[in-house]
């Protein structure tokens, strides 16, 4: 009696699981068309993009409820189930990003949690000072300029190669390597000196290092000197010259006597005009009145005048004078500077 109703049983619960089975399938079904329907894209083939900002600190929820009040994804709910499976709910990176209704719920993900933020481009142009450079980013929105200006004088920001000196008014100054940078929208202030900074030491490699050796200069010599050559030459070819005479005159024990550094002594525009009274400036960075280079850069040197430091022209000029029109005269005596001068104006009043 006992297996006879076992054996009824077993039939019995045979028939329940054959009749579950359909069941079981078409739900199984239904979900997997669901699935597919939810995270293919809402308009397949569509090359529209928006511009979509995700917060930082932004939930899944509300990362989920902002897309699909774009028209981004087809359900919220979907979605932050479809984060929670792939273990990326709490991956998400905030920031701008360029999403459409073209991409499907994993390419979304993906995009998401990597990071791939809209970047845009900047571009810092060669011969500004520090508070030029931090004016220019502050002015385009990408930063305040109180906190920029506290970083200047951050210690942590100090290329290695600059000594400890007193007389040196801006540890940055002309460390800010002139560029054209991408940037996301939300980056701090201290991030983007810091890329500034890091393309400056990828400038000075080996070979910048090695020629600046056989030059018997430092690298801090050698930018300081590219500062006032980018201040001081207004057309390209006649950078390797300008620097061939800063050169000439620091191995003859001259003054380099640049106009450029009375300029950023006196904090004076580079369209403001000089008077002689200028040229009697204490400043450590006059080098009208004091010998050899000043204690720092004055600007922020680009390549191209970086290179013309380290390999400047083969010539014997000692002086030059400019001519009104950007370019310059240049001189082997003062006599001939004097000549020079009479022709052209000194530039000062």
């Amino acid at each position: 009696m006992a297996g006879d109703r076992w054996t009824l049983r077993s039939v019995i619960g045979s028939r329940q699981v054959s009749g579950l089975l359909p069941a079981l399938l078409a739900t199984a079904l239904l979900v997997g068309v669901g699935v597919v329907i939810l995270s293919s894209p809402v308009a397949p083939g569509s090359d529209e993009v928006d511009m979509i900002t995700i917060p930082g600190g932004a939930s899944s929820r509300e990362v989920a409820h902002l897309l699909e009040q774009a028209g981004i994804i087809r359900d919220q709910f979907f979605f932050r189930l479809f984060l929670r499976v792939v273990g990326a709910d709490a991956r998400v990176q905030a920031g701008e990003y360029r999403l459409g209704p073209g991409m499907s719920a994993s390419e979304l993900v993906s995009r998401l949690i990597r990071g791939e933020v809209v970047l845009h481009r900047v571009t810092i142009p060669e011969g500004l000072t520090a508070d030029g450079v931090i004016r220019l980013l502050a002015g385009l929105g990408w930063g305040n300029l109180a906190t920029f200006r506290e970083l200047l004088d951050d210690p942590e920001l100090r290329p290695a190669w600059i000594s400890e000196d007193s007389r040196i008014r801006r540890p940055l100054e002309g460390y800010l390597f002139p560029d054209t940078y991408s940037f996301p929208r939300g980056i701090s202030e201290r991030a983007i000196l810091q890329a500034m900074r890091r393309r400056f030491d990828q400038e000075v490699d080996v070979r910048f290092k090695e020629r600046a050796g056989e030059l018997g200069m430092t690298v801090h010599q050698v930018v300081t000197l590219a500062s006032i050559v980018e201040r001081e030459a207004q057309v390209g070819r006649e950078r390797p010259i300008i620097a061939a005479v800063f050169h000439n005159r620091l191995r003859r024990r001259m003054r380099l006597e640049s106009c450029a550094t009375v300029r950023y002594a006196l904090d004076k525009h580079p369209d403001e005009p000089l008077f002689y009274r200028d040229l009697d400036s204490p400043s450590p960075y006059n080098t009208y009145r004091q010998d050899g280079l000043p204690p720092g850069p004055i600007a922020a040197p680009g390549r191209a005048s970086l290179q013309a430091v380290l390999h400047p022209a083969d010539v014997n000029y000692l002086f030059f004078v400019a001519r009104g029109d950007g370019s310059h005269a240049f001189s082997r005596t003062l006599a001939e500077h004097g000549r020079n001068v009479r022709k052209y104006g000194a530039g000062f009043r």
